[in-house]
């Protein structure tokens, strides 16, 4: 080979190595300004989320502030009731409202219509609580295609079930016939002792709940407010004398807004569609998603430990303390609304063990503590306050234990309690329900045992796998 045949070789390769350098420095470059890119946008959706969130509980606000002012009123009153059992009872089925109220607040915002189980959960809630101001409701469904339901005063239910498509209704008439449903119950505690029988179910081509109340319904009157959210969702409100002398109250809505639960509402149609975050406008859809579900919790965890912790006494037979109850309805808005202030996961659990600790339930924590990362251990604790609620207010507990291990390459949290087991199948609120959404969409899991006793389990991945939906 000639020299210059070999010069130009040289050249060739020296230029071929110049090349490889200039490619590599601007693939570097691309990455940095990728990096660049995806942190200005994991800011902007962050930013978008907060603004959002805010915006929704301003919303709340405006939605729940009646309610609000008259649990302050009720409060402020206390110490001049004579009946003080009866006052206590009737402050915690306001707080228990205004907390299902924000439920179904969030719960439009998610989805077109409402399981009929879930409304029923409601109602049966309610008609144990009115047992405390000497109430006693007895509530039976004609099939809605779900079943039966039978509901008793002391909390106690039997359900059939039947093979059928599951049947729900708009929210938004949901929350009025909810809202109905309290306006009798409040307008009943005044009275010594009151028997009701509620009946609801399907009639010809209406939704209807009928009401049979043991003394005269001519005194019950219904807020304007609240008739005129009926009259406009086209609900029709009766007050019929029956063949005995009494008088039954009923409520009806026309089932056209009704539809089969499932796979029906937009969220879920446009998940279908689209993968998240492909488009601008689904960005912005999956954006309220996110703000509207940590809204939903945010409001769900600081209503939900104020009325276990007032449950739990007045179980217990103990007088609500005066100062622990204007505590508990002071600056309870603006807490519900300060959804940017975030203390330590450690902090946090410090907290909810000091606070239950109060009312004599023990919370104790076994093995190697709170995860070190941060956002797993804001997991854990959002589990634990959850389970810890729901033990002391559903199953009277006085007992909780923890326990968080690490094994294969995952971390384990594993919760029990000393509490009574449920009677039958748990229907997931917006509680639990939410944190199985919110760990499987990073990779992990959760699943409740019923029996022998009640045992709530999580698994969390090593390594947090973040999916589209959780973007």
């Amino acid at each position: 080979m000639s020299c210059s045949a070999k010069g130009r070789i040289n050249a060739d390769f020296a230029d071929f190595n110049c090349l490889h350098e200039e490619i590599g420095e601007s693939l570097s470059k691309l990455e940095a300004a990728n990096a660049v890119v995806a942190e200005e946008e994991r800011i902007r959706r962050a930013i978008d989320t907060e603004n959002y969130a805010t915006a929704l509980m301003n919303q709340l606000e405006a939605e729940i502030k009646r309610h609000t002012v008259r649990l302050s009123t009720m409060i402020e009153q206390f110490e001049s009731m004579v009946d003080k059992g009866k006052a206590s009872a009737r402050i915690i089925l306001l707080l228990c409202y205004i907390k299902r109220r924000c439920n179904l607040f969030f719960r439009e915002r998610e989805s077109q219509s409402l399981m009929p189980d879930e409304l029923a959960m409601y109602i049966d809630e309610m008609t144990e609580l009115a047992a405390y101001s000497n109430v006693k409701v007895i509530v039976s469904s004609s099939p809605m295609s779900v079943g039966h339901i039978r509901g008793q005063g002391d909390g106690t239910k039997e359900r059939k079930r039947q093979d059928a498509p599951i049947i729900g209704m708009s929210v938004r008439r949901a929350t009025l016939i909810y809202d109905f449903f309290y306006s009798i119950i409040n307008w009943a505690t005044w009275f010594e002792s009151v028997n009701i029988l509620a009946h609801s179910g399907r009639e010809n081509e209406n939704t209807v709940l009928r009401i049979l109340p043991s003394v005269d319904a001519q005194s019950f009157q219904m807020e304007i407010g609240l008739e005129n959210a009926i009259n406009s969702a086209g609900g029709i409100f009766e007050a019929k004398n029956l063949d005995d002398d009494a008088i039954g109250l009923s409520l009806s809505f026309p089932n056209s807004e009704c539809g089969v639960v499932g796979g029906g509402d937009n969220n879920e149609l446009i998940k279908r569609q689209t993968p998240l975050g492909e488009t601008v406008a689904n960005r912005h859809i999956h954006t309220c998603e996110v703000a509207t579900q940590k809204a939903k919790m945010h409001a769900h965890d600081i209503l939900g430990r104020r009325l276990t912790l007032l449950l739990h006494s007045l179980r217990a037979g103990q007088e609500l303390d005066f100062e622990l109850l204007r505590s508990m309805s002071q600056d309870l808005v603006e807490e519900m609304k300060a959804i940017h202030s975030t203390p330590s996961p450690q902090d946090e659990l410090d907290s909810l063990s000091q606070t239950f600790g109060l009312v004599g339930v023990e919370i104790s924590l076994m093995g190697r503590g709170l995860p070190d990362d941060v956002d797993k251990a804001q997991f854990f604790v959002d589990i634990i306050r959850e389970a810890v609620i729901n033990a002391v207010r559903h199953g009277f507990a006085s007992r909780v234990q923890i326990s968080i291990c690490d094994k294969d390459g995952a971390c384990f949290l594993e919760i029990t309690d000393n509490g009574h087991p449920p009677p039958g199948e748990i229907v997931e609120g917006g509680g639990i329900g939410a944190m199985r959404s919110k760990l499987e969409s990073f990779g992990g899991s959760l699943t409740v045992t019923t029996h022998p006793r009640f045992v709530l389990a999580a698994e969390i991945p090593d390594k947090l796998v973040r999916s589209s939906s959780a973007n």
